[in-house]
């Protein structure tokens, strides 16, 4: 999987853990722990695909490489003394198709090498007897065809891992899509409930849920505050706080008087993005989303308190 979708897989596994630590608490939120189900199947889902997701063919192409070598050899072989006779009645079709070398079929494509030593070896199976007059033997004719038997084996074994590793990462991508829309929609609204009981937890719930993304490229974010006057026209606001945060950062900076601030440089990835204005609500941002290679613009508008 990419370091993206490890690092939202890792924040659901401490969610989890989160929620078990505050289980007592947070089922008492309605309908709270039959959402968190849900939530634990679509992780346990995951958990159980992830090694089939992650499991390497190498092993398998290597094993493969190595039965290539010997089926060209093999080939090489049984080409020679076939070229040999088909010269020797001027069969110019034949000769041609025994023109192979174990280095020649080596440079094939590999998904072509297997299917011409298939070839090969039907075609001096036709001549075999009057092809052994020139060298042709049938122990060579076998090792041929054992080696053809086990390159097509090892190749079939590598697309079935192949096609279960593709398989695997949709239903991951799926499960973990799935997640972070619980969370965004559901589950963070129902714990914000818990702001004025409990903010320790929610604190708590909040920092859990900030995604570590480990892209490293340099970018800028700029962000520009306002509010809303009475003829639905913008206007800027000075001197609010807006917060950018991730695992250890914490980005702090205050508008100017057009309403703006500037986060340069700033590492891409996922942050926190909390701003906030006395006397307006605070808007806060969860998973913000830093873009490599971009410069960010991101307009907010504050609400003012309910009197």
């Amino acid at each position: 999987m990419d370091a993206l979708t490890n690092a939202y897989i890792k924040m659901m596994t401490d969610v989890e853990k989160l929620y078990d630590a505050n289980q007592a608490i947070l089922d008492n939120i309605p309908a709270f722990a039959a959402k968190m189900v849900v939530f634990k199947n679509h992780n346990a889902t995951i958990g159980l695909l992830l090694p089939l997701a992650e499991e390497t063919t190498k092993p398998t192409t290597n094993e493969r490489d190595l039965i290539l070598e010997n089926m060209c050899l093999a080939a090489e072989k049984v080409c020679k003394p076939v070229q040999a006779y088909a010269a020797s009645i001027n069969d110019l079709l034949l000769e041609g198709s025994m023109n192979w070398t174990a280095d020649s079929l080596g440079r094939q494509v590999k998904d072509v090498v297997g299917p011409t030593c298939v070839s090969i070896h039907t075609k001096a199976t036709e001549v075999k007897t009057p092809a052994a007059d020139f060298g042709l033997k049938q122990s060579d004719l076998d090792d041929l065809d054992t080696n053809n038997t086990a390159w097509a084996a090892k190749q079939s074994a590598i697309r079935a891992k192949q096609v279960a590793s593709s398989q695997a990462k949709r239903q991951i991508l799926k499960s973990v899509a799935d997640n972070k829309n619980l969370l965004n929609r559901i589950l963070d609204r129902m714990v914000a409930t818990l702001s004025d009981s409990n903010p320790t937890l929610v604190g708590l719930w909040n920092q859990t849920r900030q995604v570590m993304d480990p892209g490293t490229t340099v970018t800028t974010q700029r962000f520009k505050v306002v509010h809303r006057l009475e003829d639905s026209n913008m206007e800027p606001l000075y001197q609010a706080t807006v917060v950018m945060e991730k695992q250890g950062v914490r980005l702090e900076l205050k508008t100017n008087s057009l309403g703006e601030v500037e986060f340069r440089p700033i590492k891409q990835g996922i942050y926190r993005v909390t701003v906030s204005l006395a006397g307006y609500q605070t808007v806060t941002f969860l998973e913000f989303r830093v873009k490599q290679g971009k410069i960010g613009k991101q307009e907010v508008e504050l609400l003012p308190n309910e009197a």
